[in-house]
């Protein structure tokens, strides 16, 4: 839960920095890594996109959404009760007022899921099988025997989940080299999404004010599991 003092005694107890400035409307952009749930593949099992209590951790949920549309529906009602949660926390006066997604559906790519185990034990199996051809070991398979070039990862773009959030993109699968799995123009490359929010009607506050709003949400986004790879920052939309 987050800490039940009200905005307006701590603002009163703090000196405006010198040159703030009156803000209204301001925009707030973020990197995260996305959950699960907040991603798409047309491919994928339908998700439920209900309204979801915030007590419900965001990061706990196994469903991927099934269009980008979906996937922006629910990043946008997940955050707005976070939101609006905070709000009240603070003791702001928010009445008319919006906090909305402003990433568009075109931002969010389709994303073919693999977990980073999968990847590391097809890398695995694929050196271990190279091996075995080099010292000329390499045995016929028996009749009832899988093929060793089985592989689970169909993909050949595929994203990276670990711990249930999209870590790491792969251009392609195919030309990994196993021995440096972490090269950026080969292999694993740390993926985060840049998301975006808008307000509208908002009071004027300080500039500051926002700042610290700002650090609230990350603060409850993190908490309900979502991790970041940036601040929030803040810009003025006026």
């Amino acid at each position: 839960m987050y800490k039940s003092y009200h905005v307006k005694s701590l603002l009163k107890a703090c000196t405006i920095p010198a040159g703030s400035k009156l803000v209204q409307n301001p925009n707030y952009q973020a990197y995260v890594f996305l959950p699960k749930a907040w991603t798409w593949d047309s491919n994928s099992s339908s998700a439920s996109i209900a309204y979801r209590r915030n007590s419900a951790s965001i990061i706990g949920s196994t469903n991927q959404q099934t269009s980008p549309d979906a996937v922006l529906k629910i990043i946008d009602t997940d955050v707005r009760n976070i939101v609006n949660d905070v709000i009240k926390t603070l003791g702001l006066n928010f009445a008319g007022a919006n906090f909305t997604l402003s990433t568009t559906v075109n931002e969010i790519p389709k994303m073919s899921l693999v977990t980073f185990d999968q990847v590391i034990y097809e890398l695995s199996k694929k050196t271990q099988n190279e091996k075995s051809i080099d010292s000329g070991t390499t045995k016929s398979p028996q009749p009832t025997s899988v093929p060793t070039n089985t592989s689970s990862i169909t993909c050949k773009e595929c994203y990276v989940l670990e711990n249930n959030s999209v870590r790491y993109y792969i251009k392609d699968f195919d030309t990994i080299n196993p021995e440096n799995i972490f090269d950026s123009s080969t292999g694993l490359v740390p993926y985060s999404q840049l998301l975006s929010f808008k307000t509208t009607n908002t009071p004027l506050y300080y500039d500051f004010y926002w700042d610290i709003l700002g650090d609230r949400i990350r603060t409850a986004l993190q908490n309900e599991g979502v991790i970041f790879d940036s601040t929030m920052k803040v810009s003025s939309n006026i």
